[in-house]
């Protein structure tokens, strides 16, 4: 359930749709386990181009909100890191320490605002066109159900 909007970035950065989808998880939570639930995830995304993509989810990150990308080419490697609530970062014996977002919603409470104002000018007629196409969405539902029914 938490895969989706990982699996919809992973598209969007591919440019492409998968073609191939394998998952595996595990609940090491008792509580998760009894309710056929699980709280580690890997995905595995296959593209046309050769892109492999992997998703890996865990609900227990005591850290905070994790939410990183890499990109590997032939000519180098591209990433983007966790974004803090500062630019600040401390490095002493201990290591290096930064301030991620403790959740989800912290991290993204000014996108989830400004697509609330999209579907609002949608609704209110002001805006025309949706900013991703419907297809993108059912897509991106058929993987994570294809995902899921491969564990």
């Amino acid at each position: 359930n938490k895969n989706p909007p990982d699996i919809d970035m992973a598209i969007y950065l591919a440019n492409e749709y998968p073609f191939e989808v394998y998952c595996q998880a595990n609940a090491f939570n008792p509580t998760l386990k009894e309710a056929g639930d699980v709280d580690a995830i890997v995905v595995i995304l296959r593209f046309p181009s050769g892109c492999i993509v992997s998703i890996d989810n865990h609900r227990n990150a005591v850290y905070g909100y994790d939410q990183r990308a890499e990109v590997h080419t032939d000519v180098g490697m591209y990433s983007v890191e966790n974004l803090g609530f500062t630019a600040t970062q401390i490095a002493n014996s201990k290591g290096f320490t930064t301030d991620n977002p403790p959740d989800f919603l912290a991290r993204y409470k000014d996108a989830y605002i400004d697509e609330t104002k999209h579907f609002i000018s949608l609704l209110k007629g002001k805006t025309k066109t949706p900013r991703s196409p419907i297809r993108d969405y059912v897509v991106t539902a058929k993987i994570a159900e294809t995902a899921r029914e491969s564990l």
